[in-house]
């Protein structure tokens, strides 16, 4: 049961479910910050018309980095393989006030699926953010990275998550943003990096592994591949005679 006296600004039972209750008193037990406690500056994105290509979208040899939730991964990391970008234009005026800075904290706030997943750009990155992120400026990069690795925890998630509104596309305001929770510990950052490399090598043996995998499975069979033919023009061509195609087509009935 909840009582009258801990009914504060949310008034829905989802927000009040026991396992948040217990999980939010945890958590406060072993520290008091907010995510506002580290906030120097916050901001918001937009995202440009998709009818007007030309205006406002470049490519990635002249434009700027146009960041989107799919960018942003709980590795800490952005994974920028199918970023789009948009032109300088864009990133001076349309966008100005959403532009972000290689020490910047990248938070997911509205969307289906894990709610406040939160990424650092590489150093020397410079790029803009749609308006389903918050761009956070705290006092330095490793502060950042820290909460990169708190906001990344199932332990943060599921604190943001009961902060989240909406029903088909849950969100997060800005002052339910602000009120998320930190235990600020470099050790959670140290394990999430160890955690990440390991995974990393991991992927590459696996990746080897399979590299292989062919070969090992026609030595088992006891298959042995005829040689692949040489690449010339006359290994390219095949003839055919014209009696076998003939013979193939449909001869009339003539017993009818």
């Amino acid at each position: 049961m909840v009582g009258r006296g801990q009914m504060q600004t949310r008034h829905d039972p989802f927000h009040y479910l026991p396992r948040f209750v217990r999980l939010e008193a945890k958590v406060a037990a072993k520290s008091s910050a907010k995510l506002r406690d580290f906030i120097r500056a916050l901001s918001g994105g937009a995202t440009p018309k998709a009818d007007e290509q030309e205006k406002y979208y470049a490519d990635s040899e002249t434009g700027i980095p146009f960041v989107r939730v799919q960018n942003l991964s709980v590795s800490g990391q952005l994974q920028l393989n199918d970023v789009k970008y948009v032109n300088h234009e864009t990133h001076n005026g349309l966008l100005a006030r959403s532009q972000v800075n290689e020490d910047d904290l990248l938070v997911k706030i509205t969307g289906v699926g894990r709610m406040a997943v939160a990424s650092v750009p590489t150093p020397g990155f410079e790029g803009n953010i749609n308006q389903h992120i918050a761009c956070i400026r705290t006092d330095s990069r490793h502060t950042s990275e820290v909460l990169a690795a708190w906001l990344n925890t199932d332990i943060a998630e599921t604190l943001a998550k009961r902060r989240s509104t909406g029903g088909t596309r849950p969100a997060l305001d800005y002052g339910a943003l602000r009120s998320i929770p930190v235990i600020f510990n470099d050790g959670i950052l140290e394990a999430v990096k160890t955690a990440n490399r390991q995974h990393a090598q991991a992927l590459a043996v696996a990746a080897k592994r399979l590299e292989g995998i062919d070969d090992y499975v026609l030595a088992e069979l006891g298959i042995t591949l005829p040689p692949e033919p040489e690449n010339t023009i006359a290994s390219r061509i095949f003839t055919v005679n014209q009696r076998p195609i003939v013979s193939r087509q449909q001869r009339p009935n003539l017993s009818s």
